[in-house]
């Protein structure tokens, strides 16, 4: 019984010297990690480094404790490559992968047609000053006559005057102002004349008419009231309506009539 009661005694103690060596051996190594260098994992007892052929213990450091690997000085250890991120492709939405075009310029827009300006015949001013082309050449002459019968009526006797004339390149030939000499007098105004409005204004070359012979053959009637001498005349027109015609023509005929006194 004592027998085992010693030995009972015997192995507590050899335990608590165990555990004590350990613990002196974990403080003495301690200091040494965190002042080594950061090549160094092992720990050495508080004893001086073991002889060769001696076997070191290696522990590692128990949770939470940081150690000189993980504490690198600034520019001291080797670095650590940060792995490049990972590529990532375009999404494919049934079997045709997406591609995002960025940075395309617009395309251009179409260029307007232009229109080019038409100068012949014209009434734009921007087509400059107007002039006939081709030239027109030169513009033949109205000519006419009027005859009165009787030549020497008496005063109330109804005298009647032929008028005719003839222009080789313009028409209509027309009668435009008629004075009798005795006051009677009628007085004929043209559309471009009185309204000048009505023709528009002319810009750039513009084409001649074409010409046009023109005849007037007609008869004016008048009653003399008194006894005396008069003379009547015509004003006789060519292409008077129209819009600056090159052609168009005027000349005056005239006629000498007596009258005598009334019989009665």
């Amino acid at each position: 019984m004592l027998a085992r009661w010693y030995a009972y005694i015997g192995r507590r103690r050899l335990l608590i010297g165990l555990g004590s060596a350990v613990a002196v051996t974990l403080a003495a190594a301690i200091p040494g990690v965190i002042a080594g260098s950061g090549s160094s994992t092992h720990v050495h007892s508080a004893s001086a480094v073991p002889a060769a052929g001696e076997a070191s213990i290696v522990q590692p450091p128990p949770p939470g404790v940081v150690t000189a690997t993980d504490l690198q000085a600034p520019g001291g250890g080797p670095t650590t490559s940060v792995p490049p991120p990972p590529t990532t492709t375009p999404p494919a939405v049934l079997g045709f992968q997406a591609t995002r075009i960025v940075g395309r310029a617009p395309a251009p827009a179409a260029a307007t047609p232009t229109t080019a300006r038409h100068c012949r015949n014209s009434t734009d001013p921007a087509c400059g000053p107007f002039s006939w082309d081709p030239n027109p050449g030169p513009n033949q002459p109205l000519t006419g006559q009027v005859t009165a019968a009787p030549a020497s009526p008496s005063a109330g006797q109804t005298v009647t005057f032929h008028i005719t004339a003839s222009d080789p390149d313009a028409s209509p030939v027309v009668v435009c102002g008629t004075f009798f000499g005795d006051g009677a007098d009628i007085v004929c105004d043209p559309g471009p004349k009185v309204n000048p409005g009505t023709c528009p204004k002319q810009y750039g070359p513009w084409t001649p008419p074409a010409r046009q012979q023109g005849a007037l053959d007609t008869t004016v009637q008048h009653t003399y009231q008194k006894a005396g001498t008069y003379e009547a005349s015509f004003q006789v027109n060519s292409a008077q309506e129209a819009c600056n015609n090159p052609y168009a023509s005027s000349t005056v005929v005239k006629v000498t009539v007596v009258v005598t006194p009334s019989p009665t």
